[in-house]
């Protein structure tokens, strides 16, 4: 079964401190949407320590419908580019540093959901996201 996208749309966010456990949650838009690709700006703060990011899709009550996470950690004052990509494989980039994390093709969120980006490492609040997340209707 293909979903056939209607109207294509962005979200941009501008960048926020992730907040250590919750992490940066971007809403998709009240209704029915495929989520085809997003670009992540992570900037780690000064603070040491290896920071595991994880890019989750959740329903409206919070549930985790699909997430994927950085193959390689990020560590103090690193600016990595998250890239999720529908049919790709694990790729990492040194310069500029770069991650592609796989991603579903026509990976489908239902009404009220949300992409959220978290350090499950918990390293600093202080750390920032920024996004562009690609999306039909």
């Amino acid at each position: 079964m293909s979903v056939r996208p209607g109207t294509v749309q962005t979200i941009i966010r501008a960048a926020a401190a992730i907040g250590v456990s919750t992490g940066a949650v971007i809403a998709l838009n009240n209704q029915f949407a495929v989520v085809p690709a997003a670009f992540i700006s992570y900037v780690a703060s000064g603070t040491a320590g290896s920071r595991t990011v994880v890019v989750q899709l959740l329903d409206s009550l919070g549930n985790i419908l699909m997430q994927t996470a950085a193959t390689t950690a990020i560590t103090t004052g690193q600016t990595p580019k998250l890239i999720l990509m529908s049919g790709q494989t694990y790729l990492n980039i040194a310069s500029p540093i770069s991650q592609v994390l796989p991603w579903p093709a026509e990976m489908p969120a239902p009404v009220g959901a949300s992409l959220r980006v978290v350090d499950t490492s918990n390293i600093d609040v202080a750390d920032t996201v920024a996004a562009n997340i690609s999306f039909a209707t």
